[in-house]
């Protein structure tokens, strides 16, 4: 049983699209088979289930409009704890339910055009302590385009730190089985690579 009244949310990360299977992965890293759940969610009783689809592809939900308002609507939110899956501050192991939504460049608030964007690569998670740190600290930060993050100290020392939740794991899977297809295209059946740079193959005559 899952033991409560609240609806069930499970977003689902679109990977099948990419070539790879489905599976339930759990924000503290545990894994499922999709089946598992499926049995689980309809042996729970009154339970209401809702199943949101995530296209993993970066910034499908900026459109020109809205990175121009500092609103956050609450399914790029979702998307941005999804990804992030703790407080992006190095070290720190809040839970990213737990944190606020920050724009790393700050919005302006009186010409958006020239300040930071409402959109997926400008925004991270930061547990309340945090926010304050950055908001009121000396550090400068900077953002990457798939949410990493660099903290630029006043001393010039830089800590980075990547996104570890669900949706980060989901595109590193995704770009790893891009890559290895791409490895098998360039090996032959003899295991040698196909026009390596600065080599030519002999053939038989």
């Amino acid at each position: 049983s899952w033991g409560t009244d609240k609806p069930v949310r499970i977003s689902v990360i679109d990977s099948i699209a990419q070539g790879l299977p489905n599976r339930v992965q759990f924000v503290n890293g545990a894994y499922a088979s999709f089946d598992w759940l499926c049995e689980e969610l309809l042996s729970g009783g009154d339970a209401k289930v809702r199943f949101d689809l995530i296209d993993p592809q970066p910034g499908v939900q900026d459109t020109p409009d809205a990175v121009l308002k500092y609103f956050i609507t609450p399914a790029l939110a979702e998307r941005i704890r999804l990804r992030d899956g703790t407080c992006r501050h190095p070290g720190c192991t809040v839970d990213a339910h737990d944190c606020e939504i920050d724009h790393v460049i700050a919005f302006d608030h009186l010409r958006p055009e020239l300040g930071g964007p409402t959109a997926e690569w400008n925004l991270i998670c930061l547990c309340r302590k945090h926010h304050r740190e950055k908001t009121f600290g000396h550090c400068a930060y900077r953002p990457g385009p798939l949410g990493e993050l660099t903290i630029i100290t006043e001393t010039g020392h830089e800590h980075r730190t990547t996104p570890h939740g669900p949706l980060a794991q989901a595109r590193d899977r995704i770009l790893d089985h891009r890559w290895r297809q791409h490895l098998e295209r360039l090996i032959t059946d003899d295991g040698h690579l196909t026009n390596p740079p600065g080599a030519h193959r002999t053939h038989p005559a």
